[in-house]
């Protein structure tokens, strides 16, 4: 179903790309090595590369070329951790946990750090979940669309629905008893007015 809305093989990178360029007015140029251009408001006309990156853990390990052209932008979408994907126990193809927007060249230099941790300047980057990036608000329609793949919505779902196959017994009890409530004639008929 994914391939079909993208129109290409499901691929996370494709998902994201494609998620990308609706949540963000990213237009595509064929002219251009990069991903696109944004459309409107304070970044439009400036050229931008989605990368998606599964794991947070991972952002350490994003380069941007330094022998390919650069992009004015790049808009990272960013997978939730893989300690709690796994903690699900349940196969998670994709999920976007964070978003952040780097400037391709002057944040080229905060990149050639040796720390294999997560990047503190990173943090005023971040447009997604939380906002410290001043060149880009989302809207209440953009940030629904972007929880939708979060990791956290997942796992709502999932105790939703595990709630739900827990309760089957309790609910066909309580199914049962108003039946026999109703054959006894010990229930009123429900009048909407």
């Amino acid at each position: 179903a994914m391939a079909q809305l993208i129109s290409e093989p499901f691929t996370p990178a494709k998902v994201a790309e494609f998620l990308a360029r609706r949540v963000f007015g990213i237009h595509s140029d064929e002219r251009t090595p990069f991903d696109g251009y944004f459309a409107e408001g304070a970044l439009a006309g400036k050229s931008v590369a989605i990368r998606y990156l599964p794991e947070r853990g991972r952002l350490y390990s994003f380069k941007a070329s330094l022998t390919e052209p650069q992009p004015d932008y790049y808009l990272l979408m960013v997978g939730a951790d893989g300690r709690r994907k796994h903690a699900l126990q349940v196969p998670v193809a994709f999920t976007i946990d964070a978003v952040y927007l780097v400037d391709a060249r002057r944040d080229a230099p905060l990149w050639e750090t040796k720390d294999k941790a997560f990047p503190e300047w990173l943090k005023s980057r971040q447009v997604y979940p939380e906002a410290h990036c001043p060149l880009i608000t989302l809207s209440d329609e953009q940030r629904d669309l972007l929880e939708r793949f979060s990791l956290a919505e997942l796992e709502s779902e999932l105790r939703w629905q595990q709630a739900f196959e827990r309760s089957q017994e309790q609910l066909t009890a309580m199914a049962e008893a108003a039946h026999q409530a109703y054959l006894r004639g010990e229930t009123t008929p429900l009048t909407l007015e």
